[in-house]
């Protein structure tokens, strides 16, 4: 390992050695190593273990470990990755106007195994107008017109998220799992990707 360099070691431990850090030290929340991270402004657990492979390859090669300059650099990524994302969501939420219909794009799952053999064999496609938009959560409320089954669509399924908690400094996973659908004629708010717009 010392003699790889300090990307190629991070990059083949990042998977394997890596993932069994973040789950056995409980980087996920709750260890006294995540609680110190939190305090130094690093939340997530893969940045968590970079920083620890890192100065772990350096420490191998008797090399300065450079917190400081470790964290400014996940600080600065997540900093500059959060300023294109919302540039990217801007210039998106532009093609969305009211009035326009959309098609669904199924992003939380299906209502029934026969909507998903129907969307597959493209003779499922649900479809909706946008009635309102919310440009600072960048938000669309649209009316259902078509949903191809008389249970509707799902707009929310809870299933696989991870929501990270301030005040406990840990990453939690639901309680419960909650899914949500709608129905034809009927209007709910959604994410602006969780539909694709029509060409005209």
């Amino acid at each position: 390992m010392k003699k790889w360099k300090e990307n190629e070691f991070t990059g083949r431990a990042h998977l394997g050695f890596g993932m069994w850090m973040r789950n056995n030290w409980r980087l996920w929340g709750g260890s006294r190593l995540s609680k110190h991270f939190n305090d130094l402004g690093i939340y997530h657990p893969d940045d968590m273990s970079g920083i620890i492979l890192t100065s772990y390859h350096r420490y191998l090669n008797n090399k300065e470990i450079n917190l400081n300059e470790q964290i400014k650099y996940y600080q600065d990524y997540w900093e500059n990755s959060e300023k294109e994302e919302l540039k990217k969501k801007e210039e998106e939420f532009l093609e969305y106007k009211t009035g326009d219909t959309l098609e669904f794009n199924y992003r939380h799952g299906y209502v029934s195994k026969e909507q998903e053999e129907k969307y597959e064999n493209d003779v499922c496609i649900a479809k909706g107008i946008v009635t309102q938009r919310n440009e600072k959560d960048f938000l669309i409320k649209v009316k259902i017109i078509e949903s191809c089954d008389k249970k509707g669509i799902v707009y929310y399924d809870n299933d696989g998220f991870k929501t990270y908690n301030q005040k406990t400094k840990r990453w939690n996973s639901p309680r419960k799992r909650v899914i949500q659908k709608i129905r034809t004629n009927k209007e709910q708010w959604f994410k602006y990707d969780d539909w694709e717009t029509l060409n005209q």
